[in-house]
């Protein structure tokens, strides 16, 4: 996201019915069911039991697709994702050079 779609996000999340500040998106993370492969099917069997990948989203407030990062098995937990994150490594890159009041709304952050 540019300096100003997060500017723009921030404003919509803190004007919002439920006002979040310092938001620019929403993340969480889904399992997609598949057929079992042939290589290392252990790791995609997720905690339901199922082949699977566990997919991260992040949406913007007006649920537009940010970012899908669907890298990983099933077997791998949301934070194990999060901490390998691209966007993670971004978000990081904007506090480190003073961004300090930006958030993803997530369930497990």
């Amino acid at each position: 996201m540019t300096r100003e779609a997060r500017q723009e996000a921030r404003t919509k999340f803190r004007n919002a019915s439920q006002p979040f500040e310092g938001a620019i998106g929403a993340i969480d993370c889904t399992f997609i069911n598949i057929l079992g492969p042939t290589e290392h099917e252990e790791a995609f069997i997720s905690h339901h039991g199922n082949h699977s990948l566990n997919v991260q989203a992040i949406v913007d407030p007006d649920m537009r697709l940010l970012n899908i990062n669907s890298r990983w098995p099933g077997a791998r937990n949301d934070s194990f994702i999060w901490t390998n994150s691209p966007i993670r490594r971004a978000m990081k890159f904007h506090y480190d050079m003073g961004e300090r009041r930006t958030w993803l709304i997530g369930k497990w952050l």
